[in-house]
């Protein structure tokens, strides 16, 4: 079958397969194995406590400073906004749930995330192409309870090189391809057809490396939380529209989160709301504000390694424009390692959830941070 004949058929079948339910279950067995991994060990008999002459001090040897944090939270959530193809160009939910630093103390977090985005309504939009964030944030501890931040992002545009590997991934588990065979591969091209007329394209012409909005963060450890009751944060976020993008404007956000312990793991939960200074972004109207939510279940497999799973729910952005008009939801699973007492290395898979034209197909997240001072 031809690719033009492909594409007529795939107008009314384009969708997504009903098989992508399996990568959930993929998903939560593996965290379940690791689940039960990380009880067999901890229910297994203690190491025995070493001889001591007598007289001699029987507290624990001093230790490094650790960046985790005691009672109602450990590692944190990832570091990782929505990238969905307009939250991009705005200010959108940065989880910021790390553990408090100490006054005069920096921590430096780098970050990468590549994401492939795709989707395909006939008459509507072509979304199909590659980014990747490069985001470099400088964090500074004020006080005990006050903390400062700035990040400078950076975004690549690309027709990538993930086309195949997913409609091969696609066709060996007999997934549709929802119109992906239908357009040449490792491509970028955005294209909207306006409800009212007229269209906008973006090609290979606006593909490159260019610089993002900074954002300028506080946060306030409101509350540290007991056995019964979580910790409480807040953080107000301000981005300048320093960047070569299409976002501009002056954007501002406010932000509650919770953290707690559950048993043996740990839970976090962030709202924000998010107000907006530019109504039409590629001449697409927008809506003047959003809210954001944050979930994330955190699961410690030993004294390093955590096992993260979360979803980013966010308001639809777009005031009146097909998918774009709804929530997005996208989930992250990896984890996070400690390979020093004072730095992380995170990892994690990115996939879209219920609304798949809006956000994006698959992605993958990397960020190191480390802490001095």
């Amino acid at each position: 079958m031809t690719r033009q004949a492909e594409r007529s058929r795939l107008v009314d079948a384009n969708r997504r397969p009903s098989g992508f339910g399996r990568f959930r279950r993929t998903v939560l067995v593996v965290l379940l194995c690791g689940f039960l991994l990380w009880l067999d060990g901890t229910s297994g008999p203690g190491r025995a406590e070493a001889d001591t002459e007598p007289g001699q001090d029987k507290s624990p040897a001093k230790t490094a400073p650790s960046v985790s944090a005691p009672l109602n939270s450990h590692m944190g959530p990832f570091v990782l906004q929505s990238h969905a193809f307009f939250q991009l160009l705005r200010l959108g939910m940065n989880p910021w749930m790390t553990p408090s630093l100490e006054p005069g103390q920096l921590e430096l977090h780098a970050s990468v995330t590549w994401v492939n985005l795709w989707g395909w309504k006939p008459a509507r939009y072509l979304v199909d192409g590659e980014v990747a964030r490069v985001s470099w944030t400088l964090s500074s501890g004020l006080t005990r309870w006050l903390e400062v931040r700035l990040e400078v992002p950076f975004t690549l545009r690309t027709g990538g090189i993930l086309d195949k590997p997913i409609e091969g991934f696609h066709d060996a588990f007999g997934y549709v391809q929802a119109g992906r065979d239908a357009f040449p591969r490792n491509r970028f091209r955005v294209v909207f057809y306006q409800p009212g007329g007229g269209e906008v394209r973006l090609d290979e012409g606006d593909t490159g490396l260019a610089a993002g909005d900074l954002t300028l963060s506080a946060r306030w450890a409101l509350y540290e939380g007991t056995k019964w009751l979580p910790a409480v944060g807040l953080s107000q976020t301000l981005k300048i529209p320093t960047g070569q993008n299409e976002g501009g404007g002056v954007d501002g956000a406010i932000a509650l989160y919770l953290s707690k312990k559950i048993w043996k793991g740990y839970g976090y939960f962030g709202l924000q709301y998010t107000r907006y200074g530019q109504s039409e972004i590629l001449g697409i109207s927008m809506r003047p504000d959003q809210w954001s939510f944050l979930s994330c279940l955190e699961i410690p497999v030993s004294d390093r390694i955590s096992l993260l799973v979360q979803d980013l729910i966010q308001t639809a952005a777009a005031r009146d424009f097909y998918a774009f008009s709804e929530p997005t939801h996208e989930l992250a699973a990896g984890l996070k390692f400690q390979f020093h007492p004072e730095a992380l290395l995170e990892f994690g898979l990115i996939e879209n959830l219920f609304n798949y034209d809006n956000s994006p197909d698959i992605g993958v997240h990397f960020g190191l941070s480390w802490r001095f001072g």
